[in-house]
Parts: C-alpha cells; structure tokens; sequence
C-alpha cells in the first residue's frame, strides 16, 4: 500500500513537469490577485455560460482555487489536447509565468463523491507590442531606400510612423508579428520614429538622426544607443548643402560599401537634404565603440553599446504631499530593452497598471493618475528579467482651518500639519494710529520650529502666544509653512472686560489717592511750624 502511494505522488510529479504546471510555492495561499498573479476561482463561475473568459498579461502567473467548491472535489486541469493537472480540493495551484503561447482553450473537470461538474476556460494571453526593429531596406530600384519596422505582440499590433503617408507598406508576417515600411523620402528634413500599438499598449523606435545644419544636439538627437545582439541599428547624418559627409567608428573612416554583415554606407538625396546613412543589419560586439559623422560644416557623435545584459533602476521620492484627494504619482525609470510590467500598489492592496510615455524610446516617466489616500504606495517593476520594488509614502493633508482659543493671558491655535514644520506669530494694533483693516502692518513675535516625531503626516500641531502686555483692540496672524505650502489665518483680539477694569481701577485709586495725601502733608507741616 506504502509503495502504491509512493508511486501515485511520483506519477504525478511527473505529470506535473510535463505539462510544466507545477504548483509554485505554497499550495495552500489564498487566492488573491497581485502584480505577479492574477487569481482564477472556478466557485464564482458555476452559474456562468461556457466558455469563460480570461486574459492575463504575459509574464503573469495563474491562481486557481478551489476555495469555494462544495464536496472538496478533485479537478483536472489542461488543454483539449495536452496532458491533465490533478487539483485537490484543499490546495492551490499556480501556474509558470504564462506566454502568448499559452493562449488556448482549457478544461477544467471536477469530480466528488456527489457532483461532477466541467467548465471551459478561454484563456488569453495579452503581450504589449515588442520595441519595434528599424532597418533600411535597400532592395528597391530607382527609389529612395525605406525604412522597415518589424514589432510583435499579442493581439498583434499596428505600426504607425510619425509622418503617415499612403506610400506605407504593411504586411502581417503571422498571427503576432507585423512589418510596416516608409519611405525615407518622407524624412529628408526631420528625424523618424515608428510605433507599435495594440490593446496593452505602445513601443517605439527612433531613427538617430543627426542634422549638421546646427552644431548643437537637437531634442530627438542621442549620445548614446544601447542594443541588442542580432538587433538591426541604423544612423544617418544630413546636411542642406553639396558637400561631402563621412562616417567613422572610433575614428576609422567606413567605407561606401554593403557587404555581408559590415557596416552599410548609402547616400541619398531629396530636394535640398543630402543623406548619409550607415547601417548595420545584425551588430555584434565588434560594433561597440563611438560613430561620428563629419562634415565640413560640422561633427556629431553617438556611442553605440551592444549587450545582452538587461538594466533596471529607477527614481521615486521617499515621500509625496498633496492638498488633493486626486493628483498624480510619478517615477523615472531607465530599462534595457524593455519595461515589460510596471504596476503601482495601493496601500489597500489593489494593483494599477501605470501610465507610461507613448513615444520614449529607452526612459520614461511612469505615473499613477487618480484617487490618492494617505499611507504606502509601491512602485513593481521588470525589464530584461530583472525585477524592483520602489516605496513612497503619501499624506493626503486633511482640510482642516486652524482652530483658535483665547484666554486672559493666551491665544491658541491648532491645526493639522506635514511635520517638520516652521510657525510664525504676527500681530498688528487696531489702535487709529497704527491701523488699516485692509492693509495692516504686521510685527513678527515669534517663530517656532515642529520637528517630525513618531509620524509625519496629518499632525496635530498646537501653538501659543502670550498676549498680557496686550492692552488694545489687535490683530494676530499665524503662519505655517511644511511640505504642503504657505498657509496663514487671522484672528482678532479684543482686550478682556476684566483687564480693562482692573487697568482702569488701578488709575482711579491713583488719583484719588493724590488729594488725601496733600491735605495730611499740609497739616502735618502746620502742625510742626506751631510748634
């Protein structure tokens, strides 16, 4: 009996490599969609008509549970045509990293002592389009060269050119992959760039272009190109002139050759533009090193690094203040070759595709634009393989208009604040010799200093000035200044019934004070001069 179980989990292990669904990591956690992977529950669709839909982005992994199921069932899982996964009823199952590949119908079966029951799953894979490859395409006779974008994706994207024309070139080489070309007749005054787009989103590929009519570097011109092995590269330099541009690579002149896989030098000219292009059709790390295209009216340079190492770093602030329950988060990121998932995390847990730049070419800025709440966001992120986490910390300030108290001998505030903070007093007289209700003049009486302590956002914060040596009608001005601005408030002070009485006593009792005394003086000195 030992043995026969020995062999049933063998079978199965097996079973599993083969159809390379094996259970990743704990079996028993819970069934809850993240930024790696999305969560399938068979229990929420048993009502559901068949097939049920799912799409998940590539390079997600696949949650199913059973959570939910009646009878504790054992389930089978796998395509029509493909080795089965069993599932027990108490267990998990998470799949590989899924591909486009994967993409297909799935059955999924159960079975106990009382039901059996049979669900088709339509699983969709979605890959945003791959940056597209720019090549040169000089095959054709008696025209300008082309230029030729190769993208693939799934669904399959379309490739669009910064300058559309009706010369474009489209062909669909299969179910994800298409090519788009444009003639470089269309550039001849401006630099190129071709897009691919489809549902998830956009890639794009620049031409370094470089224009020798001005000596300073353009905004759409680059001082350096990192790439890919096998990866088509293309430069060109031009000029609104005859003469003759060269190009060099670390200071060796090419020349005007196309053969094998040596660097092309092709010329061309439209209207006034005169072109010089060098192309490399596959590069190899021969083709490191710097390209500099000299003219006699001028030089420019690219350095060209050609590497099959990935890169991944990013930059987001530690924290970020907002007055607004709705505004925009945002992190610059540099990848090589692609940025293939970037998710913003709320501190609920809920997971946010971010917004990227439609047209960056090797760094963008990513952002969250929407509803912000004061806690933990968590920036996910993954190029080449490689993968990062990056944290900031949000305050929403609360809306809070500072709360004053008056005492005999005090006037306090209180309010809410982003700690550290500064704090200032002001006060200005309404006495008719020192006031203007529309413009006062203001005297600053102290300044204070609110450190952060245990937290920093949304503090209460308390602040006080003396008022005893106040003796008329006054105006007093607090200000505050942290991470979310300048802000001041006012507040105006009458002098208390109570002071005011007992000051005026006080000058009564003094001048009633005055007679007596000079009458008893008189007569104490009567009286002695009789003596």
């Amino acid at each position: 009996m030992m043995r026969r179980k020995r062999y049933m989990i063998a079978a199965a292990l097996l079973l599993c490599a083969v159809n390379a669904l094996c259970s990743d990591g704990d079996t028993n956690q819970k069934c809850v969609s993240s930024w790696e992977a999305d969560c399938f529950q068979p229990a929420d669709h048993l009502n559901d008509s068949d097939p049920v839909s799912l799409k998940l982005s590539a390079g997600k992994k696949l949650l199913i549970s059973l959570e939910g199921l009646p009878d504790g069932p054992v389930c089978q899982w796998g395509r029509e045509q493909g080795p089965l996964m069993n599932i027990n009823g108490s267990v998990s199952m998470v799949t590989p990293r899924l591909s486009r590949t994967d993409s297909g119908m799935y059955n999924l079966t159960c079975k106990s002592q009382e039901t059996i029951f049979s669900k088709a799953v339509d699983l969709r894979i979605v890959e945003r389009p791959s940056k597209p490859k720019m090549s040169l395409d000089m095959n054709i006779q008696d025209t300008s060269p082309y230029f030729k974008c190769i993208s693939e994706g799934s669904p399959r994207p379309s490739i669009e050119w910064s300058r559309p024309s009706s010369m474009e070139k489209r062909k669909d080489i299969d179910d994800w992959t298409a090519e788009s070309s444009a003639t470089t007749s269309n550039y001849a005054d401006s630099g190129a760039m071709c897009c691919a787009k489809n549902d998830e989103g956009q890639e794009c590929t620049q031409l370094y272009d470089f224009d020798l009519n001005t000596a300073s570097m353009k905004p759409d011109e680059v001082s350096s190109v990192t790439i890919n092995p096998g990866e088509p590269l293309v430069l060109r330099c031009r000029k609104n002139d005859d003469s003759s541009s060269i190009w060099e690579h670390d200071s060796k002149v090419l020349a005007e050759t196309c053969a094998g896989n040596e660097i092309c030098i092709k010329k061309n000219r439209q209207q006034k533009s005169c072109m010089l292009y060098a192309f490399i059709r596959s590069v190899t790390s021969q083709h490191n090193g710097t390209y500099t295209c000299k003219n006699s009216g001028g030089t420019k340079s690219v350095d060209v690094h050609v590497t099959a190492e990935s890169f991944l770093s990013s930059q987001l602030p530690d924290q970020f203040v907002t007055t607004q329950t709705s505004s925009c988060l945002a992190a610059d990121v540099s990848y090589h070759p692609v940025l293939q998932l970037c998710y913003w995390e709320a501190p609920d847990g809920s997971f946010t595709k971010c917004i990227r730049d439609k047209t960056a070419t090797k760094q963008r800025t990513v952002k969250y634009c929407g509803p912000l709440k004061s806690g933990v966001y968590k920036l996910h992120l993954e190029a080449g393989g490689k993968t990062e986490t990056k944290k900031t910390i949000v305050c929403v300030l609360e809306k809070q208009e500072p709360s004053f108290k008056k005492t005999d001998n005090y006037l306090f505030v209180e309010t809410v604040s982003v700690l550290p903070a500064n704090s200032t007093w002001m006060m200005s007289s309404l006495s008719s010799g020192n006031s203007s209700e529309t413009n006062p003049s203001w005297e600053v009486i102290e300044s204070n200093n609110h450190p952060a302590s245990d937290g920093f956002c949304n503090q209460k914060l308390t602040s006080n000035v003396s008022t005893i040596n106040v003796t008329v009608a006054t105006r007093f001005k607090f200000c505050l200044t942290d991470q979310a601005g300048s802000r001041c408030s006012e507040e105006r002070y009458e002098v208390p019934n109570l002071k005011f009485q007992a000051s005026t006593a006080y000058k009564s009792y003094d001048g009633h004070l005055i007679m007596p005394l000079r009458i008893g003086l008189l007569a104490l000195l009567l009286a002695l001069t009789i003596i």
